[in-house]
Parts: C-alpha cells; sequence; structure tokens
C-alpha cells in the first residue's frame, strides 16, 4: 500500500493537470474579443485616426474586434496595419480580459515632394502619401523625383539642416542637372547652391550675404544669387 500511494497520487495530479490545461486552452479559444485600444507614438504625427484603423480592419477582417481567439489572427492584424505606407512599426497583443491592445508608430516626414504626384519622404528615403488629416512644416522638393535619387536629396537636406541657418530658411529645393537650386523662408531671391560640395563654405556666404542684403535700405531688387564661384556671391538682378 504504501509503495503504490505515491503511484495513484501522482496519476491522480496529471489528471488534473490535464483536464485545467484543456480546460484553459478551451476557454482561450472561445474567448471573445470585446474591445481594442489604440495608441500611436507621442513623437510621430497623427495621420490616421482611430476610426480610420476600425474601419481599415473591418473591411479585411468583418466584424473586428469581436471575435474568438482561434478565429482572429494577430499577426495578421498586425500585418495589415504595417502594410500602410505611413504606419513604420506597428505591435498587437491582448489582454486575458479580451481587449486588443495595438500601437502604432507612423512614418516622419522629412520632405514633400510636389511633382506629377505629391508624397512624403523620411529620413530612410521612405515614400508615403499625404494625409488630410495632417500636413507637416517639412521642405518642399519641387518636380518629379526618381527613387533612386531619393537617398541623395534627404542626405542632401540633413546635410543642410544641421547648421541653424538653413533649418529655419529652408523652405524648397529642386535639381537643376547637377545643381540644387533653393528657397528661402526670409527672402525672396533663389539661391543657387550647385552640388553638395563645399558645404560650410557656400553656408558662410549666404549668410553673409542675407545679412548685407538686410541692412541695405532699399533692398536690391535681386532675383537670383549664385553661391558656386570661389569666393564671392554672384547676385542676378531684375
Amino acid at each position: 500500500m504504501n509503495g503504490k500511494g505515491p503511484i495513484v497520487f501522482f496519476g491522480v495530479m496529471a489528471v488534473v493537470l490535464t483536464i485545467l490545461l484543456a480546460f484553459t486552452q478551451w476557454r482561450s479559444q472561445n474567448q471573445h474579443y470585446s474591445a481594442f485600444e489604440l495608441e500611436f507614438s507621442p513623437v510621430t504625427p497623427l495621420f490616421h485616426s482611430t476610426e480610420e484603423v476600425e474601419n481599415l480592419l473591418k473591411q479585411k477582417l468583418g466584424q473586428f474586434p469581436v471575435g474568438t481567439k482561434d478565429s482572429l489572427d494577430l499577426n495578421r492584424v498586425e500585418g495589415l496595419i504595417g502594410a500602410v505606407e505611413s504606419v513604420k512599426n506597428a505591435a498587437v497583443y491582448a489582454t486575458p480580459e479580451g481587449i486588443l491592445n495595438i500601437y502604432i508608430e507612423e512614418r516622419k516626414p522629412y520632405i514633400r515632394v510636389q511633382g506629377s504626384r505629391s508624397y512624403y519622404l523620411d529620413m530612410h528615403s521612405q515614400a508615403f502619401a499625404l494625409s488630410k488629416k495632417y500636413t507637416a512644416d517639412v521642405p518642399l522638393f519641387f518636380g518629379d523625383l526618381a527613387p533612386e535619387l531619393a537617398p541623395e536629396v534627404v542626405a542632401f537636406v540633413e546635410d543642410l539642416q544641421a547648421d541653424p541657418f538653413w533649418m529655419g530658411e529652408l523652405v524648397g529645393l529642386q535639381k537643376n542637372g547637377q545643381g540644387y537650386t533653393l528657397q528661402l523662408r526670409s527672402f525672396g531671391f533663389d539661391v543657387y547652391f550647385g552640388t553638395a560640395t563645399q558645404m560650410n563654405e557656400k553656408t558662410k556666404k549666404i549668410k553673409a550675404f542675407c545679412a548685407y542684403y538686410k541692412l541695405n535700405n532699399p533692398q536690391p531688387d535681386v532675383h537670383k544669387i549664385d553661391l558656386t564661384v570661389a569666393q564671392q556671391v554672384v547676385a542676378s538682378v531684375l
């Protein structure tokens, strides 16, 4: 009897654990999602609303979020949200209470391309559509931009905006051949910057010219200035 006691005890415990495991699995598979909570990253703009995300998932999945856990693939939900081009990252997880938690980090606009079609580029040269809900205050690139040239343009703007002058003044740019022409916020003339070379020297020249320009009264009717000539600024007057 003494030898059989432990065997019976462990046998009963094994049966109890099996029943509990089966019940837990059954309850998990048949628990309904009753609601979902959406959180956006606080460091990115809000291109999308909670209603837009909910409508997207309803179109793709039907009755969202109502459903059983075995019929709603959380990886699929995450993939559907992550496939939206303005979304950088998406994470989806469920609570034991049957609530879906969705976290979204949207792409941060860096440049807005204004050509035959308009769209944003982020810091990684990833293109994504404009939004009716939010308009970003970023430099405009005028003209059509070939995808293979997008990294070059993003790198050029990033190098420029490392200086506070360009961070505050750069409104737009366009590329003519190998060189760039820039538009400023506080001045009505265009700036021919040329290629992305001698950045510091050209920046010093535009700062000096703008300081000189402000001191003149009346101000010269300058149409365009050229920073590519060595040790001088060439101004074109209307």
